[in-house]
């Protein structure tokens, strides 16, 4: 529209000034709410457009005299009245859309597209998750990651505890532990590599009462077969091929008095009849770890303390948690020949450098 239409006095009433024209068209309109006075102005600006496209003109024809509106038209707007809404409308050039905003009808789209990809990303972790853990701990990567010939998926520790014959006045205890490792290959290895070391050093047994045990498992080749007297050191040699799962198992078996002195570990507290048994992990990288300690006998009664499984890793601080406990609960059932009970204490994870300890309350019945 040109400057002589609006000087004729044949016009429609309610035309938005040119003024605020030039603002109409600045006004967001993606997901935002209108105020009322926006509503108004987008409405008779855009009947006046389609009027002047139809008629050619804006002026009167027949009985249509104002530009049609939501409102009631008022007398000609005023120039401070002009100005006025020339600086609200200033406002609308600027997105409003909040998370949270009832007078706006749109205003669940947001959190619509929030919780969609919260839940794409859901679904592509749980989808993904399993391919990329599996890629990680690929034979060829992890041995890139971890440098090691090998992988502990799963390491047991099952130590049985059972009455020993007694000894100048001290009663006794003869302990049998196993060790079980399930071993996943990450290169070729033969018997001659020296890959795997398992370093046992018993603690308060009566001499000379230590013994090795022989091998249990698939694969595996001990250098010292059967039950021979124990050293210190023993080294377990075996063979396959990168990616083969093998079960490796070793042990000891020795003798103590019970009860001994009291027992003393770094930041651990040791009451009268509490012992514990370890896994000092060295160098190798174990994804889960259980350590059991198992009565045998309804003579010996096992019971946990409030610290039964604790944890220390390299460079961090203590882990203490509850263990499992196993059937009897470390109480005797009247009429029933029960075993003293048994404690199951589980860890993940373990890094070189780690070591996890079982602690328990040994007592005689």
């Amino acid at each position: 529209m040109n400057r002589q239409e609006y000087k004729r006095e044949d016009l429609l009433d309610g035309i938005p000034p040119r003024e605020i024209v030039r603002r109409l068209q600045l006004i967001r309109t993606d997901l935002d709410e209108f105020t009322k006075l926006e509503i108004d102005l987008l409405i008779r600006h855009g009947y006046t457009v389609a009027y002047k496209a139809l008629t050619g003109s804006l002026a009167r024809i027949r009985d249509v005299r104002f530009v049609w509106s939501v409102t009631e038209l008022g007398p000609p707007l005023s120039p401070a009245t002009i100005q006025e809404q020339s600086t609200e409308l200033e406002n609308s050039q600027r997105r409003r859309l909040g998370l949270f905003n009832p007078k706006d009808r749109t205003f669940p789209v947001p959190w619509f597209l929030i919780a969609f990809v919260l839940l794409f990303l859901f679904a592509t972790q749980k989808v993904l998750r399993p391919f990329v853990f599996e890629s990680i701990r690929s034979p060829r990567v992890d041995q890139v990651l971890t440098g090691r010939p090998y992988r502990l998926t799963r390491v047991m520790r099952y130590v049985v505890l059972e009455p020993a014959a007694e000894r100048e006045g001290h009663q006794g205890v003869l302990a049998t532990s196993r060790f079980f490792y399930w071993t996943r290959l990450n290169q070729n290895i033969t018997p001659k590599d020296s890959t795997f070391t398992e370093v046992l050093i018993p603690t308060y047994e009566r001499s000379p009462s230590v013994h090795g045990l022989g091998v249990i498992g698939a694969n595996a080749i001990r250098e010292s077969e059967g039950t021979l007297p124990f050293e210190d050191r023993r080294e377990l040699t075996f063979q396959g091929a990168r990616g083969d799962t093998l079960l490796l198992g070793t042990g000891v078996q020795y003798e103590f008095d019970w009860p001994g002195p009291l027992r003393n570990l770094q930041n651990i507290e040791f009451s009268n009849g509490e012992d514990y048994w370890a896994y000092e992990n060295t160098s190798d990288y174990v994804d889960h770890l259980v350590i059991v300690v198992d009565s045998r006998s309804d003579k010996l009664l096992v019971t946990q303390p409030s610290d039964c499984a604790i944890l220390y890793r390299a460079n961090r601080a203590i882990v203490r948690s509850k263990c499992k406990i196993g059937e009897n609960n470390g109480s005797m059932r009247p009429g029933l020949s029960l075993y003293g009970g048994a404690l199951v204490a589980e860890f993940n994870d373990l890094k070189p450098g780690d070591e996890a300890i079982i602690k328990y309350k040994l007592a005689w019945h």
